[in-house]
């Protein structure tokens, strides 16, 4: 929970849609080198990373690096548009996932 009350799209959140984005969520596990998501594809999750480093790629060139806390692959879910950039694994990594009909529902 901590982890959602400090990332700014669950900010506005009462303690109650707090925990029920929590029990609503997924673990995914990342190795280094791993995309877990492509620009252009379609986008079903989001997620927020736990532990470990992500890189985000705009056509293939490096854009940013993200870290603990910090949320992507919203944008997919909101719009229902195609993934805006690639994103992988630097480190190994753990991220908690959110998918559209849960994130519709609570956020929506």
């Amino acid at each position: 929970l901590q982890t959602l009350k400090k990332n700014t799209l669950f900010a506005s959140l009462n303690e109650m849609q707090l925990e029920e984005v929590s029990s609503s969520m997924f673990k995914i596990t990342l190795q280094a080198g791993e995309t877990i998501i492509k620009q252009d594809d379609p986008g079903d999750d989001m997620y927020i990373i736990h532990e470990g480093q992500l890189e985000v790629l705009y056509s293939s060139e490096p854009v940013a690096v993200i870290g603990p806390g910090r949320a992507f692959g919203e944008l997919a879910l909101m719009y229902n548009c195609p993934r805006t950039a690639t994103v992988r694994a630097l480190t190994p990594a753990s991220l908690w996932g959110l998918d559209r009909s849960n994130f519709r529902r609570i956020l929506m």
